[in-house]
C-alpha cells in the first residue's frame, strides 16, 4: 500500500518531457544529461527525419540532430530494465 502511495505522489510530481536542444548534425550524449539512470537503450523518436538514434562505445546512447524541428523522443533507463525517460527534442539550425 505505501508503494502504491509513494507511486502516486511521484506520478503528480512528474513535470513532462525532459527538453533536449540539439543543432543540425550535432549529437547528445544522454548519460551525460543526466536525465536518465545508464546505461540507457531501446530509443525511439516519433519522427527520425528529425532525429536520429545512435550508439557510441564511449558515449553510449545519442541523440542527432537531422533537420529543424521538434519530435518525442524516449528511452529506456538501466539497459531497459527500468522506467522510460521522454524527451522532446528541439532541432535548430547550426
Amino acid at each position: 500500500m505505501l508503494f502504491l502511495l509513494m507511486t502516486l505522489l511521484a506520478a503528480d510530481g512528474d513535470p513532462g518531457p525532459y527538453r533536449l536542444e540539439i543543432k543540425i548534425g550535432k549529437t547528445v550524449a544522454l548519460c551525460k544529461t543526466g536525465t536518465i539512470q545508464c546505461p540507457a537503450s531501446a530509443a525511439n523518436c516519433d519522427d527520425t527525419s528529425i532525429v536520429s538514434v545512435e550508439s557510441s562505445e564511449t558515449d553510449g546512447l545519442l541523440f542527432k540532430g537531422q533537420k529543424p524541428g521538434t519530435t518525442t523522443c524516449s528511452a529506456a533507463a538501466t539497459a531497459g530494465l527500468g522506467a522510460r525517460r521522454v524527451y522532446q527534442v528541439v532541432v535548430t539550425k547550426n
